[in-house]
């Protein structure tokens, strides 16, 4: 699931919460089923596996990315 604009805009560049990881990876494979999809964002799913997310999560954080970004309930 993406993020609406307002959402993405007020996380700008830090790190979704951990708990966020699981929609992540269901999008993502939406996005893999869909061809159309799929040769939009071919570079970006250059070498993606859902295993590699948690790793790449910890060494965004480990390099100072804020983490624990949450959307505003309103």
């Amino acid at each position: 699931m993406q993020a609406c604009k307002n959402c993405n805009g007020s996380k700008k560049d830090k790190l979704a919460g951990p708990q966020f990881m699981g929609n992540v990876i269901a999008r993502n494979k939406e996005i893999l089923r869909m061809p159309l999809l799929v040769e939009a964002f071919k570079a970006d799913f250059d070498g993606y596996r859902d295993e590699r997310l948690p790793e790449m999560y910890k060494s965004a954080a480990f390099n100072g990315f804020e983490v624990g970004w949450e959307p505003k309930v309103s």
